[in-house]
């Protein structure tokens, strides 16, 4: 029985935290105040039974439609309140610009005009509210107080477990490769290609990484063109050859041919490679116990050269049988113990998650560390489902969405959003959710069951294109996907995004480019930024990086909920000045916008505006007026200086 999802107590925490006191006085001026009281009195309800529920969907497929169910609905209320909160919002504006008390502010806002347009949104949201609680009644699901595993462990602020880990066990396995790479053959004959074989978590991968990074070897010092290009479980034969032609000639490929891709690679190979060899097959095996403990102890502990926490040893023999000799096993158990006290070892390794089947062959290992995140990370690690296998990304890039889908709470003791959510990213680091990337230490990736975890957890509110463009069955979106990510090509038509056509309630749109050759922009065709866009009134997360767009749409400033838009290497001039009422946007990234003249005039109502990305804008005109009213602004990557001096930002 799969894991559903964990995280709504958290979501449903936030939903609670945004019907304050001033939410609901601000509410009454519409005559709806005791409606939102009232969900806000069925949604403490709810929430105080769901650990009835996380234990109770294991086995119940009932209990596992009521939380999807609920899971749904939870963010057709928060599209709700978000609307309310956008126009507290406005009228903070409004307050700043005029004075909150005279009587021509008064006159310029409107009275609350739009709950009307809500009013039989809300009604069937109550109804909606009404009857789920009402089948939690009929499931029996109670209250059972806290899950006590939940509670968080500060880990030692220093940890090998961040990066440079040595890799165990795997020396024979390393040498006896590069035994079949220096094997003598013919001279018409200097292509060798050795598969690696082997089930998934035995760390196939890592052994490649292992190998491919040695520069010390005398052997590999012999091959003179090194290439690492990802093949994932999708595979597709026309993407990865041309993944390898441009890795090759560090040029963008223009051919969508295949014909034409394999040419091209067999002229940029001329002189290196003449034919392939029969396939030499080296089958990983599992690591011993004893590097088995060794892996686990690199990742449980802060100090490898310690002995542990007292009574340490006692749990050898059970750790390493839950491991199975799986390095993947091994350091994901090590991230998730080494969180946790010494005392509450016994009870998660005697968890019922360890015997549960699982249909979609998830580890159970893996479960379990989900299944003890804070509820927090639960959500955050899930929303990591939207990235493709293999994709590389940055810390600061993943925090930034974080906060855009308010994933992140407001932190306490005057801790920026930014800082929490690194250290989010750190804890899930550390228990190896993410691993550093082979190439570059300030990138990570997602093991590809790790991904598969996360997708299993969402279910249908996240949705990759790729997953339905490399099917053999035709996938069309579901109706409840909230988030939507693809790999953008070099032609983005119409056809392309066919399969989320009826979806009304996206949140993210999130192209990501894997191609990292500089200059290259992707077209995309008008009808998305136009057409499709405009209609996605509740986009959170909107980004054109890598399009060569010519223009945005006035209409972009009608998506009220956006927090994060990123038009990276844009060929627009002018950016439309109704971008100034997106009162919620909280990343602005314009990098790279080599023709860009203007920003919005009125920048300043920006007054959620955080960073502010705008390298390499060298066309630009003067920065917006009073840009030093936005308060929350954390990062400038350059302010161009006018003769007025009238930004509002003083240099001392």
């Amino acid at each position: 029985m799969a894991v559903v999802e964990i995280f709504l107590a958290a979501f449903l925490k936030v939903l609670l935290n945004r019907m304050t006191d001033d939410f609901l006085n601000f509410a009454r001026q519409g005559g709806i105040d005791k409606k939102l009281k009232k969900w806000k009195d069925i949604l403490a309800g709810i929430g105080a039974v769901l650990h009835d529920a996380e234990e109770k969907q294991l086995t119940s497929e009932a209990v596992k439609l009521w939380l999807d169910d609920l899971k749904d609905l939870a963010y057709d209320v928060e599209d709700v309140l978000d609307e309310f909160s956008t126009e507290m919002i406005h009228r903070k504006v409004h307050e700043q610009q005029y004075g909150a008390t005279t009587r021509k502010v008064r006159g310029l806002i409107p009275k609350f005009r739009f709950s009307f347009n809500l009013n039989s949104k809300i009604k069937l949201i109550t109804d909606q509210l009404q009857d789920i609680s009402e089948r939690k009644d009929k499931l029996g699901l109670t209250y059972i107080g806290t899950i006590s595993t939940n509670k968080e462990w500060q880990r030692p602020p220093s940890s090998c477990v961040l990066g440079g880990t040595p890799v165990v066990g795997r020396d024979g396995d390393k040498a006896k490769i590069v035994e079949f790479l220096s094997t003598e053959e013919p001279s018409t004959i200097n292509f060798h290609v050795v598969a690696i074989v082997g089930m998934p978590g035995l760390g196939k991968t890592t052994l490649a990484q292992f190998i491919f990074n040695d520069s010390d070897n005398h052997v590999l010092k012999q091959f003179n063109l090194k290439v690492w290009v990802s093949v994932s479980d999708d595979f597709n034969i026309v993407r990865v050859t041309k993944a390898i032609l441009e890795s090759v000639t560090s040029q963008r490929c223009q051919w969508e041919e295949f014909s034409e891709i394999q040419k091209g690679l067999r002229n940029a190979l001329a002189g290196v490679a003449k034919m392939v060899r029969a396939i030499d097959v080296h089958n990983l095996e599992y690591i011993s116990n004893d590097d088995c403990w060794k892996v686990f102890k690199q990742h449980a502990l802060s100090d490898v050269s310690n002995c542990g926490p007292q009574n340490f040893e006692i749990f050898r023999g059970e750790i390493v049988a839950k491991c199975g000799g799986l390095p993947l096993a091994a350091r994901t158990l090590g991230g998730l113990l080494g969180c946790k006290e010494i005392h509450e070892w016994g009870d998660i390794l005697e968890n019922k998650l360890w015997s549960l089947s699982d249909n979609c062959n998830i580890l159970p290992v893996l479960n379990l560390s989900y299944h003890y995140l804070p509820s927090d990370l639960k959500r955050c690690f899930a929303y990591c489902s939207i990235l493709p296998n293999d994709y590389e990304f940055e810390e600061k890039q993943l925090i930034l969405l974080w906060m855009a889908e308010d994933l992140i709470p407001q932190p306490k003791d005057n801790k920026q959003l930014e800082d929490l959510g690194a250290d989010y990213f750190r804890e899930l680091l550390s228990r190896s959710f993410f691993q550093n990337s082979s190439k570059s230490n300030a990138r990570y990736v997602m093991h590809d069951l790790i991904s598969d975890l996360a997708r299993k957890i969402t279910g249908e509110i996240c949705f990759r294109l790729e997953d339905a463009q490399n099917s053999y069955r035709q996938i069309r979106s579901s109706p409840k996907a909230r988030h939507l990510s693809y790999i953008s090509g070099i032609s983005d038509g119409v056809q392309k995004f066919e399969a989320f056509d009826q979806v009304k309630h996206l949140r993210t749109f999130l192209p990501f480019t894997v191609s990292t050759l500089p200059g290259f922009r992707h077209c995309l065709t008008r009808k998305i930024t136009h057409d499709l866009v405009p209609k996605l009134p509740y986009l959170r997360v909107l980004s054109f990086n890598g399009y060569g767009i010519t223009d945005l749409p006035k209409s972009i400033g009608e998506l009220k909920s956006l927090r994060y838009l990123d038009v990276s290497h844009a060929v627009i001039k002018d950016f439309p000045e109704s971008a100034s009422t997106l009162y919620n946007l909280q990343t602005l990234i314009v990098n790279d916008c080599h023709f860009l003249r203007t920003l919005p005039t009125n920048m300043r109502n920006l007054i959620s505006l955080r960073p502010l990305q705008n390298s390499k804008l060298y066309l630009l005109e003067r920065m917006p007026a009073q840009l030093g009213s936005l308060t929350n602004l954390q990062t400038l990557n350059n302010f161009l200086v006018a003769e007025s001096g009238d930004s509002g930002i003083k240099c001392e």
